[in-house]
């Protein structure tokens, strides 16, 4: 299976690929390398946007923030696709 063609951009993926943490592997393995890619919420945005650098890096590629994190940082504009994408 191929990488998703952000993953070097992509600010969770360089935050969370480290992590030895279940659910955000399973994130990585489904999302920036699985069959989900092409459902990546996160990836979506980045064509929306023009690429990652707006993204939130707490922003699962589900479009929900990383448990124990909030929307709180999340600028509206990225919300409110975020909202239309998931």
């Amino acid at each position: 299976m191929s990488e998703c063609k952000n993953i070097d951009s992509c600010g969770f993926f360089e935050k969370y690929k480290e992590e030895n943490e279940l659910g955000l592997n399973g994130f990585i393995n489904q999302y920036c390398k699985g069959d989900k890619m092409d459902e990546c919420v996160r990836r979506e945005l980045a064509k929306e946007l023009g690429g990652t650098e707006k993204i939130p890096d707490n922003m699962l590629p589900n479009g929900y923030p990383i448990s124990g994190t909030d929307k709180s940082d999340w600028s509206e504009e990225v919300i409110k696709l975020a909202r239309n994408i998931s």
